[in-house]
């Protein structure tokens, strides 16, 4: 299972390593999430989007890291970099696109 490795929230956004998106790479962590989330009978959606308060559909890394150690699903730092240079933000250096994520797993 994933693990998680780093705390991210006391970075700065340009201090984010960039990994180049494997899709296989990113189809696997997908299917991984979306296998946990079907067994267990959650939504990722509901522990992301109370961070959005503006409902942009975007959060931060940080934001992101605590709304999936909520729902309980961690990650290596390579997994996460991954997950979150896939669903990167064009305008917004350093936040993640929590609506098209949850979109792609549900």
């Amino acid at each position: 299972m994933l693990s998680m490795r780093e705390d991210f929230g006391t970075r700065r956004p340009e201090e984010f390593p960039r990994v180049n998106v494997n899709s296989k790479e990113l189809e696997q962590i997908i299917q991984t999430i979306q296998i946990y989330v079907s067994e267990r009978r959650i939504r990722i959606s509901e522990f992301l989007k109370d961070f959005d308060r503006l409902r942009s559909g975007s959060i931060t890394r940080a934001q992101l890291r605590i709304g999936m150690n909520m729902a309980k699903i961690s990650f290596t730092e390579k997994e996460f970099n991954t997950l979150c240079n896939a669903f990167a933000c064009d305008k917004k250096n350093g936040w993640f696109r929590w609506q098209d994520f949850c979109d792609t797993v549900d």
